[in-house]
């Protein structure tokens, strides 16, 4: 498995195209992972499900852990 955090744009991109999906896929997940900051592939709510079953069986997402929070006084 790997941390799809761990890929670049276009690396994710050919192996979703390596796969028969659809290229456009590309800027929905990586939508979902740096803005919405889902936690699952299946809180992707607008991607297909043969694409999320593709990344559930090829990716993981991790869990990040807060180690310091910085506040603007």
């Amino acid at each position: 498995m790997i941390n799809i955090y761990d890929l670049e744009k276009r690396e994710l991109e050919k192996k979703l195209t390596n796969n028969q999906i659809p290229k456009f896929r590309v800027n929905q997940i990586w939508d979902w992972l740096y803005s919405k900051l889902v936690h699952d592939f299946s809180e992707m709510k607008n991607v297909d499900a043969k694409t999320l079953k593709f990344l559930g069986d090829n990716f993981y997402i991790p869990n990040f852990e807060i180690i310091k929070r910085q506040v603007d006084t």
